[in-house]
């Protein structure tokens, strides 16, 4: 009898590994500096908007402290704010 073949899961890698880290000590701090997670996650975002939609969760999770479901909802709105030039890109601020 056959075996059906196995699908492994495998977990994505930030491609920018020191970046995915200070995005996540960027939103800490900006959590302990009493700022709101919508400005955790906008301070986040430009560091890491090239990663895989998995690390920005995990980041936006670890650094702003969300849940999984309130960082997908931060990332679709973040990204609406880039798209509609709401928030700038640039990290040289």
């Amino acid at each position: 009898m056959p075996t059906k073949p196995t699908t492994e899961t495998v977990t994505p890698q930030p491609f920018n590994a020191a970046a995915v880290e200070q995005a996540v000590l960027a939103g800490m701090t900006a959590i302990s500096d009493g700022k709101t997670k919508v400005q955790a996650v906008n301070a986040m975002f430009p560091l890491i908007a090239t990663e895989p939609k998995n690390i920005i969760l995990r980041a936006f999770i670890d650094g702003a402290g969300l849940t999984e479901k309130g960082a997908l909802t931060y990332l679709y709105n973040v990204r609406r704010a880039v798209k509609r030039g709401l928030l700038k890109m640039s990290t040289d601020e």
